[in-house]
């Protein structure tokens, strides 16, 4: 009797268990719920190799984290600040002598609220954050738009002076002999100053709390590959009924999800952070 009831119990917990690890449990972040996460990428600044504009731009950097501009300008554009970036107050003033130029700055069009184009002009927190890096140098800064397939030819090329707007550099990128290898390979890349997940999110007012739920309905995403990688890499695209790629980015994604043209979104938790915290 008592090993029969043991058994029935362990069977139970055992079907519990494998109902988890097929539902996943949600997260609920203001609106809206985290289903699962999927993916991991790291935002960081890519250099040419020996090129001494890393040292005044890190030096700029630490020194605006010193006094508090990079709390200030994430908390604008994030809601939160979750950066990385070493504080030295002093750390300008040990460059000596700073030359003028203007510096070119390959970004993303499409990583809102990183790096985006709005009315023609760029904008996002990356952007904030390169002008006032500039304006501390007493630089001239432009941006280009560039492809994440793109970046060491950009760079080397020197059609921009560094990588910055909503480029991770976690990438496996061609070099110029056309061999895979990752970016920190071929590039002089910073510290990480910002960690982001790619995550599969609902709203949180409906019915899907769970991936069970979400069979045959429609999922919308960014076409961007770190995203097609994501959802192959996590097996739930056959899931859904439906799989919409857009060129919108997350803004189109969350537009989508709250007028009910898709019952998820794969997007990015900066993103998140900004519809929950900002908008």
């Amino acid at each position: 009797m008592m090993q029969s009831t043991i058994k029935r119990l362990t069977a139970l917990l055992l079907g519990c268990l494998m109902l988890l690890s097929l539902t996943g449990c949600a997260e609920e972040v203001g609106d809206y719920r985290i289903l699962r996460t999927v993916g991991e990428e790291n935002f960081s600044i890519g250099y040419r190799v020996g090129d001494t504009v890393a040292l005044y731009v890190d030096a700029a950097l630490r020194t605006l984290a010193a006094e508090g501009t990079v709390h200030k300008l994430a908390v604008q554009w994030l809601g939160t600040d979750n950066t990385a970036m070493e504080e030295d107050a002093d750390a300008l003033k040990e460059l000596g002598t700073i030359p003028e130029r203007t510096l070119i700055v390959g970004v993303s069009e499409s990583c809102f609220p990183l790096s985006y184009l709005e009315d023609g002009e760029f904008s996002g927190f990356d952007i904030a954050l390169a002008k006032a890096v500039c304006k501390r140098l007493g630089w001239e800064v432009t941006f280009q738009a560039i492809a994440r397939s793109d970046i060491y030819v950009q760079l080397s090329s020197g059609n921009v002076d560094c990588i910055w707007g909503g480029m991770p550099m976690d990438d496996v990128n061609l070099d110029d002999k056309g061999n895979e290898k990752p970016m920190s390979q071929q590039l002089a890349v910073s510290e990480p100053y910002l960690k982001n997940e790619i995550i599969l999110v609902t709203r949180g007012d409906t019915e899907y709390s769970t991936l069970g739920k979400l069979k045959g309905e429609t999922l919308m995403m960014d076409s961007g590959p770190q995203y097609v990688d994501a959802l192959t890499a996590s097996g739930l695209q056959d899931r859904f009924g439906q799989v919409q790629r857009v060129n919108g980015g997350a803004q189109q994604c969350f537009d989508a999800l709250r007028t009910g043209q898709c019952a998820a979104i794969l997007t990015d938790s900066v993103a998140l952070s900004y519809y929950t915290n900002v908008n």
